[in-house]
């Protein structure tokens, strides 16, 4: 396929279709949604001015775009900290934002490459001027730095780096002589070799001594203590972090930690230890006890099914909150007493859980992030003692910029679930328009979510989509139906490993019993049928045109890989082993032949239907060449297939021009193809 660039989006390029075969009109009607920016809650600020950080995308007249870093202070004022897009870089994107006394440290690449270097910040507290520098530099898109954590005294940060193996995130700490000196006035130290996988520090205990470090390549017990010794260097072995009463050659999953505030011997952790869910437990190392919390069958203080999602240890309190089918329902522990309550309920989906540290007297003070269908962040402020809620209104309105936004917010998604061909249960979130968009047999579009070890929620853009489902229905008269297929998180460990290796297939037989339930529906127009996806759900897109021809009106993939062989031999290489854990190894000749199997780019003469595809020129995860080899086997193949690439871009778009035609262009192919 011949790649064009579209004269009226900067930095797009377009196969198999222009920006004639676009309505006008949906240019301002997807502007109407997509305009709603979400404000990522980062954290409070350490340093002397105070206030929260939030980050959020800035768009320029020039083109430059990016996400920058804002203050938002007590009464609410907001003000930009950071300008970091500049000369021919188009996407810069903030990751780990750190705050320290100092100013803070964080990641910053260019161009969505994905392999961002460690930049620091300075804070002049008299003149309220950052002074920012580059502290790595990583002229591959194959070398990254990540996982940042400080400790308390910040003295010492430990970060993750690959430079000296691309396959390896080796661990590295930086230390400095004062909390007040830049930390380029030492070196980082190399402090732990990793052999294969991505390993990644992740937390100091209270005492300072101590780090806990992840490995994500298969292991029985994933977790480890590290001590750091004088010459940065962590001392080995790794000792394993026990989970006691269990054995310790069961593979454990831990999904999240938090050190107590008022024990230095005590942490909390979410893992697979004790239950196919994913339960919060207390642990006390000094005496190897543990205290559960939420486990069932466990002489727990509220044992539940349902997986623990965000916690964090706040004082004399532990937050927590259980998913229960995509809804956060929100708790506190009040660990003195050893009881629970119940937290006021939101509307949403917890993105993100912060407190305020800077003295004793603030940690009864907590912020939340909340991403609803209608709106893609809220930002709110908890007191534990009073519980009341403040929203942050101000700060919200002015960086949302919702002036010339109408959004629909009457529309609330229905969970439903279905039996798929085994009899195991699957849930699913539906999006039905509004009676005057409804017609006598509304169209359905399928949307897979990526991972797969993910999960949809009911949030305004997920996944960065291409397109809110609320423009779907409210505009289009589209049902939109999003399923949990198995594999994605939520539902506990067996649902989520139902999918593993050998086991793919199965994943795409959810999806069609999901058709099939959509069929005996009365309400749907069965034979206008789509389906959607990005990243992992680009794939189960691609495979499930292959798989199920006829159930198929038209798809829509976006960063989907279209052959394990290809992606195996171009993914970044520090993610291949962690890749294989959960596809299947290519090496092993009967995981390599089913490999082949689910290859869509294999096996694209069987699909039937037009096809749209969507890539970043700079992605790390899922290379180019995954969808511009599919694209031209479609072509070949003589289908009609739209093909759209965002330069300067990577697995998730995050320039203007890019986002909106990206999501112009899939509505466009709806219209033509689907309705």
């Amino acid at each position: 396929m011949t790649l064009e660039p579209i004269p009226t989006a900067a930095n797009v390029e377009a196969s198999g279709f222009t920006a004639s075969d676009i309505d006008p009109s949906l240019f301002a009607s997807v502007s109407r949604y997509n305009s709603l920016e979400p404000t990522s809650l980062i954290g409070y600020a350490n340093d002397s001015l105070g206030g929260i950080f939030v980050k959020r995308r800035v768009n320029r007249s020039d083109g430059r775009n990016g996400s920058e870093m804002f203050r938002i202070v007590e009464n609410r004022e907001v003000s930009q900290v950071t300008d970091l897009c500049s000369g021919d870089n188009l996407g810069a994107n903030l990751y780990t934002w750190k705050s320290v006394k100092s100013g803070a440290v964080f990641l910053r690449d260019v161009d969505g490459c994905e392999a961002p270097d460690l930049w620091e910040g300075v804070l002049d507290a008299s003149t309220k001027k950052w002074l920012f520098s580059q502290l790595t530099d990583n002229k591959s898109q194959k070398v990254k730095c990540g996982s940042i954590v400080v400790s308390q005294d910040e003295l010492t940060l430990v970060f993750t780096w690959n430079k000296r193996d691309p396959k390896c995130s080796d661990i590295y700490t930086w230390k400095r002589s004062s909390a007040n000196v830049s930390w380029k006035e030492s070196q980082p130290v190399l402090a732990y070799k990793s052999t294969s996988g991505m390993m990644f520090p992740a937390s100091f205990l209270k005492d300072g001594r101590l780090v806990l470090v992840h490995s994500a390549s298969p292991s029985k017990n994933d977790t480890f203590f590290g001590t750091i010794n004088e010459n940065g260097e962590i001392t080995e072995p790794l000792t394993h972090f026990k989970f006691p009463g269990v054995d310790e050659t069961k593979q454990i999953r831990v999904s999240g930690l938090s050190k107590s505030d008022i024990d230095p011997e005590i942490v909390y952790v979410t893992s697979n230890a004790y239950s196919d869910t994913f339960t919060l437990v207390e642990i006390n190392h000094a005496n190897n006890t543990v205290r559960h919390i939420t486990t069932p069958d466990e002489d727990s203080l509220i044992p539940s099914r349902w997986d623990v999602g965000d916690f964090i240890s706040v004082g004399s309190n532990v937050l927590f909150s259980f998913n229960e089918n995509g809804k956060d329902i929100q708790y506190a522990l009040d660990v003195p007493s050893w009881t629970i309550r119940p937290l006021p309920d939101f509307v949403g989906v917890i993105s993100k859980v912060c407190v305020d540290r800077r003295n004793p007297e603030t940690t009864n003070t907590v912020s939340y992030s909340v991403d609803t269908p209608s709106h893609p962040s809220l930002l709110y402020e908890l007191n534990l003692e009073t519980m009341q809620r403040t929203e942050y209104q101000v700060g919200v309105s002015k960086l949302a910029d919702e002036s010339n936004s109408s959004v629909d917010t009457d529309l609330p998604p229905e969970l439903i679930t279905f039996k798929s061909f085994d009899g195991l249960e699957i849930s699913a979130f539906m999006y039905l328009p509004p009676p005057s968009k409804a017609t006598s047999k509304i169209p359905v579009l399928v949307y897979v979510h990526g991972g797969p070890t993910s999960q949809y929620r009911p949030t305004y853009l997920p996944g960065s989509n291409a397109l809110s489902m609320r423009h779907l229905t409210n505009e289009m008269g589209i049902a939109c139906i999003c399923p949990n297929i198995r594999g994605s998180t939520g539902y506990g460990t067996s649902f989520m490993e139902a999918d593993d290796r050998l086991k793919r297939k199965d994943a795409l037989k959810d999806i069609e019993s999901l058709v099939h339930w959509i069929k005996s529906q009365p309400q749907f127009d069965d034979s206008r049928v789509a389906i959607m996806g990005r990243s992992y759900g680009g794939w189960a897109t691609l495979a499930a045109l292959v798989f199920f021809p006829d159930l198929f009106k038209c798809g829509l993939a976006t960063c989907g890989i279209s052959n394990y062989l290809t992606f195996f031999e171009n993914t970044g290489p520090w993610r291949a082993d962690n890749r294989r854990k959960e596809y299947g190894d290519e090496r092993i000749p009967e995981e390599r032949e089913f490999l082949l199997e689910i290859s869509p780019a294999l096996h694209a003469d069987k699909i039937r239907v037009p096809v749209f595809l969507g890539i970043g020129e700079n992605d790390t995860r899922v290379p180019l060449g995954e969808a511009v080899s599919m694209g031209n086997v479609l072509e070949g193949n003589g289908n009609t297939v739209w093909l759209m690439v965002g330069k300067k871009e990577g697995h998730m778009f995050k320039q203007r021009s890019v986002k909106d035609f990206h999501g112009v262009a899939s509505a466009a192919f709806l219209q033509k193809f689907l309705l």
